[in-house]
């Protein structure tokens, strides 16, 4: 329940920091800007909501996409790459990992 509440608002955070609708977020749309959003996505959830590969794989055939593991691993790869080689960032990404999780206790 925690982890479903913290992807929810990681869609949510990123969604509005880069303009997208979640339904667009979740498209098979691969132009740059969706891509990355749902690479950064990945990486969020993965490194700050400590979600396994496999429940970012279910929470997003929740929302309608069907993805591969490797393309989860693939794009988290690609943002730690960026997180490390780009100052912004790691700015960035804590800016977008922010939830309040008092909401769910």
């Amino acid at each position: 329940m925690v982890k479903e509440y913290k992807f929810k608002q990681y869609v949510a955070n990123i969604s509005s920091h880069m303009n997208l609708t979640p339904d667009i977020l979740f498209s098979d749309q691969r132009v740059n800007g969706v891509a990355l959003a749902r690479k950064i996505l990945f990486y969020i959830c993965s490194v700050h909501g400590k979600m396994k590969v496999v429940e970012i794989l279910h929470y997003l055939k929740q929302n309608g996409k069907e993805m591969s593991r490797v393309a989860i691993y693939k794009g988290i790869e690609y943002v730690e790459k960026l997180v490390k080689e780009d100052e912004d960032y790691p700015i960035i990404v804590n800016h977008l990992s922010k939830i309040n999780i008092d909401e769910v206790k």
